[in-house]
């Protein structure tokens, strides 16, 4: 049931992803089983996706309780990098990437070499949204080459599209509009106008970059009003102006 719902997670379906959790969960109704980890990492992973913070908190808080009791590497590993995947939802990329490091640091003391290399690619868009590209761009490179040599074949095809995105996605500036309202722009920000500027839909450029759509509708909301315009079509009109299209 699990393997059914990380699989519905992958296919960029949430809702889905979270009933199964949740399905799964019901039956273990005694909140200290730790048998209930896997099934609230994956309920956070998909209630995050679906912008429902307060309800991955809940169950953020119970991941918490019983790693602390157990106190083994992968249980804390796993709480850190919930963490890290709802300070990421929520737009805190900074705290998201301290939060996947601690993971992978405790995944690193269990040898759990696949569990690592997702976390790496968690990493990596953190870092991107961060504008770090040069280094996501070597966490993907080392999640992949893990991914290959054990066999995953799914998980190294991901690695391998999220590099492609990495590649497609880096907007820059030119140097002639840095003076302009577009200058005051984070480099997400940037990336995301230079999609709605191609004339992605919010859907669109939450698959593009591996966003939530939530994530990517407060985007372009900041966007208009750090530019001070009325919609997504003039905002499209200013980045083709200044060459960001």
């Amino acid at each position: 049931m699990l393997g059914c719902a990380q699989l519905a997670l992958d296919r960029g379906q949430p809702s889905e992803a979270a009933e199964l959790a949740d399905r799964y969960l019901r039956r273990f109704p005694d909140p200290s089983r730790i048998e209930r980890s896997a099934g609230l990492e994956l309920t956070i992973r998909a209630l995050a996706r679906l912008g429902e913070h307060e309800r991955a908190t809940e169950a953020l808080g119970q991941l918490r309780e019983i790693a602390a009791q157990a106190r083994t590497h992968p249980l804390l590993a796993a709480v850190s990098s919930s963490e890290g995947t709802l300070a990421a939802a929520r737009g805190d990329h900074d705290a998201a990437r301290r939060s996947f490091e601690d993971a992978l640091d405790l995944l690193a003391a269990s040898d759990a070499r696949f569990e690592a290399a997702r976390v790496r690619l968690d990493l990596a868009a953190t870092l991107s949204a961060l504008g770090r590209h040069d280094r996501a761009r070597r966490e993907i490179e080392a999640a992949l080459a893990c991914f290959q040599e054990l066999g995953a074949d799914g998980e190294s095809a991901r690695s391998e599209a999220m590099l492609g995105k990495l590649r497609r996605t880096r907007a820059t500036l030119p140097a002639e509009a840095m003076d302009t309202p577009l200058g005051g722009l984070s480099n997400r920000e940037l990336e995301v106008l230079s999609l709605v500027a191609e004339g992605l839909t919010n859907h669109d450029i939450a698959q593009r970059l591996v966003l939530s759509e939530h994530t990517v509708n407060r985007h372009v909301a900041n966007i208009l009003r750090k530019l001070g315009l009325p919609s997504r079509a003039a905002a499209a009109s200013l980045a083709g102006r200044h060459g960001l299209a």
